[in-house]
């Protein structure tokens, strides 16, 4: 962060004019980045798949007046580990209303030992029926630069499924009518629909 990159600026140049004008900055430098690297230290990253259904949600990302998936994680997760707060990262957000299958989080906990089945159990009865969480793993992979597993730069992919439904009214399934759109209005044209998804497609 700004913080970090400040304080390693200041220290490579401590033996400059800045630092004998002013030795007395050097010394909340270094705790700085004491600090932050015993934090880093005290704490251990987990990763998780999310899946749920958004009807009831305002999209994954926090918002502090209104329901939402990483809201309803971080309370979660601050319960059953005894914590003020804990920060949940998605692999991307969804929008109001949006469902998921299987997206990758990562969390950080303190350092003490959290068996990664004892968590996804708590969070099993502690979650609502229409969140749960899977897959509960150990982080501890770092990259060439020393960067700790990150849910958003080491994924690989992201799938989006958008269904619908464009048979006759009375052919429609009313269990899957919050999960399909009914495309009743006139036929679809398939070919319009090909290459305007084609724009939509990921590198």
């Amino acid at each position: 962060g700004s913080s970090g990159a400040a304080g390693n600026a200041a220290w490579r140049g401590s033996g400059g004019e800045a630092g004998r004008r002013a030795p007395h900055l050097r010394r909340p430098m270094l705790l700085t980045a004491v600090g932050a690297a015993i934090a880093a230290a005290a704490t251990a990253r987990y990763r998780a798949r999310v899946s749920y259904d958004g009807g009831a949600y305002a999209g994954m990302q926090y918002q502090p007046t209104r329901p939402t998936v990483q809201g309803t994680l971080q309370r979660a997760l601050a319960r059953r580990c005894q914590m003020p707060a804990v920060r949940v990262v998605a692999a991307g957000r969804t929008d109001a209303g949006v469902h998921a299958r299987g997206q990758a989080v990562h969390f950080d906990l303190d350092s003490g030992t959290y068996d990664p089945a004892d968590l996804e159990r708590s969070l099993g009865a502690l979650l609502p029926p229409d969140l749960a969480v899977s897959h509960v793993e150990r982080a501890g992979e770092v990259d060439g630069a020393g960067r700790s597993w990150h849910a958003i730069f080491w994924a690989t992919g992201k799938r989006y499924s958008y269904r619908l439904y464009a048979g006759p009214p009375g052919g429609r399934d009313p269990t899957t009518r919050l999960y399909r759109h009914h495309a009743h209005s006139s036929p679809l044209d398939l070919d319009a629909m090909r290459t305007t998804a084609a724009a939509l497609v990921g590198e």
